[in-house]
């Protein structure tokens, strides 16, 4: 049986466990990842990243899984409300929550990042085909 973290949920397909939060970085950068200025912009398979206050360490990773709306009340509209799967660690299974519901290292203050590697515009190795005429 394999054993794997929450980068290696997130990343290697539940196949390995990627131990080392500066790996994850790289990840992050080399995939071409680009971090999101609202939360409210995430969609289900963005990356959460929860860093350190302290020192800007990536404590652990998880992947948006589920987005609720919350209805605020007559009038108040809705509010989206994206929802994570984690693992914890390499003996527990996997959890759905919400993304401040986490308990980090012994309390240690966290920053929540949001993530993805969705294109910022329209793809310009695909663009032409909006061009291309229909055929009937």
């Amino acid at each position: 049986m394999g054993v794997y973290n929450c980068a290696g949920m997130v990343w290697a397909s539940r196949r390995a466990a990627l131990t080392e939060p500066h790996e994850w970085e790289i990840i992050l950068k080399e995939d071409c990842y680009r971090r999101l200025a609202d939360r409210s912009e995430a969609e289900i398979g963005d990356v959460v990243v929860y860093r350190s206050r302290a020192n800007k360490e990536i404590l652990h990773v998880a992947k948006v899984c589920k987005i609720d709306e919350l209805v605020l009340g007559e009038g108040y509209g809705t509010r989206r409300v994206p929802r994570a799967l984690s693992k914890w660690d390499q003996r527990c299974g996997e959890d759905v929550h919400e993304l401040e519901d986490v308990n980090l290292s012994g309390n240690t203050p966290f920053a929540i990042e949001v993530w993805t590697d969705r294109p910022s515009g329209p793809d310009p190795r695909i663009e032409h085909i909006a061009k291309l005429p229909l055929i009937t």
